[in-house]
């Protein structure tokens, strides 16, 4: 039957306005429920393909299972059923309606997630398959397309600190779906042979029950097919692809590559945490999807603490190498306006040890051995004083009472410029008063000439 020409059809107190979803043995429609009033999804048991009695028999018995699987497990993060019945050949299952869509739509519109996006999701979905494996249920169909994503507006409660960073426009909430596959595998029934989606499947799902060398399938199947999944929410690809045939031989044979290979952001602390959930042996994997959760995240936080500080140390060699540039920068530039000034305003002087002062005008001083040379903005710093054994008292420092003195370099530039500083009018009278004074000497020059003659 053609899904589209349900649309229209009441099921229940449930009338389907639009398909969603189709799958192999189902379609999913929005549906308006008319006690209570609401939207919610339908699910009805539509296989693609036609079938004969007896699958048909088969397929109905695992849609009843769904509905049994589901409806036994509450969790916050397990799709509740609300409803379940059989009309018109046609049986459905009524269940909340998310629009969030699926991890898959999320990966395929995002690539790989975020690390610390993908530890809150592993999180969620480890706490809803260890609720359903304590009370005998194993999953085994765990893949993006089977997680509901509802978007939670304002700051959950017990939420992390850096989900605030990572989801601002709402934390999304998993919910798991679809437990057709679902098993009670405590009852001691052998589960049927190769179940399950071949890209994310345990190698013991492959297995024939019927023969001596398989392997149970457990609670450890759904860690591996959850890992498989991980791996390609952080990568953006499956562990292994290919045909049913070539998975069916990778998974059984084929060493998984380290995630890290093909995303260089992803710290190697996790790639052994991958290795450990996929390996071929179930009793070589974790105890328990808790178990692989939490050394997921003990990992990943290991190594952002070791990243952070790295950062922290590299930021500091950053700093450090800068500020000792700027300071070399500053004692090169310093030591180039010393030495110029040296060069244009220095002169050897013979070494003094003592300096007597005889009055504050007057300074004898004393040479003895070598000579050196004095600064004049060299600065004045406090020194041991000696007292003279002659008369009068000693100076501490021989620049402070040496550096008063012009030098002769200096005095060439300085005594031009400060002629040139002369206001204007007393120029102008120097000059006529030079001027009368050398007219003065003139007259009285001739008139000693003239005396002379007579």
């Amino acid at each position: 039957m053609n899904a589209d020409a349900l649309i229209g059809t009441v099921l229940g107190t449930c009338t389907l306005q639009r398909l969603v979803g189709q799958g192999g043995m189902g379609a999913v429609f929005l549906a308006q429920q008319s006690r209570p009033r609401r939207q919610v999804a339908v699910k009805v048991l539509l296989p693609m393909t036609p079938l004969s009695p007896n699958q048909l028999v088969a397929f109905l018995e695992r849609f009843r299972r769904e509905t049994d699987a589901a409806a036994s497990l509450e969790h916050p993060n397990i799709t509740p059923v609300h409803e379940y019945g059989e009309q018109d050949g046609l049986a459905y299952l009524v269940m909340p309606y998310i629009s969030g869509g699926t991890l898959r739509d999320e990966l395929e519109r995002e690539g790989p997630l975020h690390l610390g996006q993908v530890a809150n999701y592993l999180e969620q979905i480890a706490a809803a398959l260890d609720f359903a494996h304590d009370h005998g249920v194993i999953h085994r169909d765990i893949k993006p397309t089977n997680f509901l994503i509802r978007v939670e507006r304002g700051a959950p409660k017990n939420a992390r600190a850096y989900l605030a960073n990572i989801f601002p426009q709402g934390r999304p909430h998993l919910l798991l779906a679809d437990f057709g596959l679902a098993a009670f595998y405590r009852s001691g029934r052998s589960l049927h042979r190769s179940v399950g989606t071949p890209l994310y499947m345990a190698p013991e799902q492959f297995d024939d029950p019927s023969l001596a060398t398989s392997v149970h399938v457990g609670p450890s199947a759904d860690q591996y097919a959850l890992a498989v999944m991980i791996y390609q929410l952080v990568t953006g690809r499956a562990v292994f692809e290919g045909t049913a045939v070539q998975l069916l031989h990778h998974h059984h044979h084929t060493p998984p590559e380290h995630p890290s290979t093909y995303n260089l952001s992803l710290p190697r602390e996790l790639d052994e945490v991958f290795l450990r959930a996929l390996a071929k042996k179930p009793e070589q994997r974790y105890p328990s999807i808790i178990a692989f959760a939490q050394a997921y995240d003990a990992a990943l936080q290991l190594a952002l603490q070791a990243r952070g500080t790295q950062e922290i140390q590299r930021s500091y060699r950053c700093n450090t190498t800068i500020e000792s540039g700027e300071i070399t920068k500053e004692k090169t530039a310093k030591a180039f306006t010393i030495n110029k000034q040296r060069d244009l305003a220095t002169f050897p002087l013979p070494a003094v040890h003592n300096a007597v002062i005889k009055n504050p005008k007057q300074v004898v001083a004393y040479s003895t051995v070598s000579s050196q040379v004095v600064m004049l903005d060299q600065p004045v710093g406090p020194r041991r004083q000696s007292i003279s054994p002659t008369k009068g008292r000693a100076v501490a420092d021989q620049s402070a009472v040496l550096s008063g003195i012009p030098t002769l370099p200096s005095l060439r530039r300085v005594l031009p410029t400060r002629i040139l500083q002369i206001p204007l009018l007393l120029a102008v009278i120097l000059i006529g008063f030079i001027f009368l004074l050398f007219l003065a000497i003139g007259l009285i020059t001739t008139m000693l000439i003239l005396w002379h003659g007579h």
